[in-house]
């Protein structure tokens, strides 16, 4: 549904150049984002602008520039420009104050062919000193920067709805406070942005929170580095999630949220990741006063009746009862019975899959053997296609993915090498492992090997490094 009145007038002032100008006397309407969408993007100019998750985002722009935008992609010929400003407001933004020079002024002289728009955390969550914006502000600025587009340029404007918070403050520098609002501002901001849904025809929203990172607002995520930014991974989603938009293979409102607002019944299953409380009603104060809980259940599958947003209605032991995860909820799907899975090598077992490959979970080690399944989870979202496995071990249920493990020809070696370059040291014997940090040139001893992995002994503890530097 529109929530806003749709501006028709046009600006005709004399002083800005026709370019700027696409109601001038005689011109043709400007394009839809839908025609964008269809029509070949050689030549077009695509502008990013945002805060800190759109300037300082290398992995979305070598996403974009290498695989979409290279010769054969469906990106070819596009030229791409980043307008970030970091630590930047929307407020400051529309306002024409930023550090670097990315005004709401600069990207209007672009004229560029598509903007792609995301700003709201930095207006939210306030500074040190100073608080937050209201989402009414926010929507107020966000529908100024919209219009000014729409106006004085030709281009369309895809608004990229900001990820959400975690709830957990993980860096002293990079915070939100009070950090128990996490959820709140993550939902006030998705809700800004949903509110553009039919403004215009040339406008269009991208709900990344729904597409890529869920709507929770959860203590860790394997997709975020820290409360406020993605990690590698994270861009290289939303980076997939932009193309599949604009190359037409999602179309808008394809992610509904009505599981947000509706009370309905479901029949599915979820897996808790840490001890949760069973209410007779729905918890959270939703439905009037909290309620007291029941009784505490550990980590465990459980079959879900009924949904409402983040509250599960749920079988259990003492009939129906309801929850909210505060420590995560997956949606699995069960292990059928008696369903095994070969482990082929030493694998890593942890406690979370949303800790597993982080650093924070230190796992242990299966060694190769048939292990029960109890449930699995499709992994990350839709862009990497790799299951983690909810198994039955002797220490209780653990996670694994059978790609976190040791290579299969690991032995143990007394060797010195040499690194001729500064040489990344990882937590685990995988590519896209957790880096530990860097080693600069020199000679280092390694004690274990295997598929050009050497283990060694480092300033970050034990690691593991693999690099053409390496020399016997």
């Amino acid at each position: 549904m529109n929530k806003f009145a749709c501006i028709a007038s046009l600006c005709l002032a004399a002083s800005v150049p026709v370019l700027f100008t696409p109601a001038a006397a005689g011109a043709a309407a400007a394009p839809s984002i839908q025609s964008f969408y269809e029509g070949s993007k050689a030549g077009k100019v695509i502008d990013l602008v945002g805060d800190s998750t759109t300037e300082a985002a290398p992995a979305l722009y070598e996403r974009i520039t290498r695989q979409y935008a290279a010769s054969g992609g469906p990106l070819e010929g596009a030229v791409v420009h980043n307008l970030g400003t970091s630590g930047n407001t929307l407020h400051n933004f529309v306002n024409d104050v930023s550090a670097n020079g990315n005004t709401l002024s600069k990207a209007i002289q672009e004229d560029a062919d598509l903007y792609i728009l995301s700003y709201g955390i930095n207006d939210i969550r306030g500074g040190e000193d100073t608080a937050g914006s209201s989402p009414e502000q926010i929507k107020s600025d966000l529908k100024l920067a919209v219009d000014k587009l729409l106006k004085e340029t030709r281009g369309a404007v895809l608004l990229r709805t900001p990820n959400p918070f975690l709830s957990k403050n993980l860096s002293k520098t990079i915070y939100l406070t009070p950090i128990e609002n996490a959820q709140l501002y993550s939902d006030q901001l998705w809700e800004v942005y949903d509110s553009f849904e039919g403004y215009d025809d040339r406008v269009d929203v991208l709900d990344i929170p729904n597409l890529v990172f869920g709507r929770k607002s959860m203590p860790e995520h394997p997709l975020m580095n820290d409360i406020l930014h993605p990690n590698d991974d994270g861009y290289r989603a939303i980076a997939d999630a932009l193309v599949d938009r604009i190359t037409g293979k999602t179309k808008p409102r394809e992610v509904q949220a009505e599981s947000f607002t509706q009370l309905r019944q479901v029949s599915k299953t979820i897996t808790t990741l840490k001890d949760e409380r069973l209410y007779d009603e729905m918890p959270g104060g939703l439905e009037g006063d909290d309620p007291k809980p029941r009784a505490v259940i550990t980590p465990q599958t459980l079959q879900v009746t009924a949904q409402k947003g983040e509250f599960y209605k749920v079988k259990t032991w003492l009939g129906d009862k309801w929850i909210n995860p505060v420590g995560g909820a997956l949606e699995t799907v069960p292990g059928m019975s008696a369903e095994t899975l070969q482990l082929k090598a030493d694998t890593y077992a942890f406690d979370n899959p949303y800790t597993a490959n982080t650093g924070q979970d230190a796992g242990f080690f299966l060694s190769p053997q048939s292990v029960q399944v109890l449930a699995r989870w499709h992994g990350f979202p839709y862009w990497k296609n790799e299951w983690f496995y909810y198994i039955k071990t002797v220490a209780g249920p653990k996670w694994i993915n059978e790609r976190y493990a040791l290579p299969s020809d690991v032995k143990p070696i007394q060797e010195t090498v040499e690194l001729n370059t500064v040489t990344e040291l990882k937590k685990y014997p995988w590519e896209d492992a957790y880096t530990l940090g860097s080693i600069t040139p020199q000679k280092v001893s390694a004690f274990e090997k295997g598929n050009g992995w050497y283990h060694i002994r480092s300033w970050a503890g034990d690691a593991w490094i693999h690099s053409p530097s390496i020399h016997d």
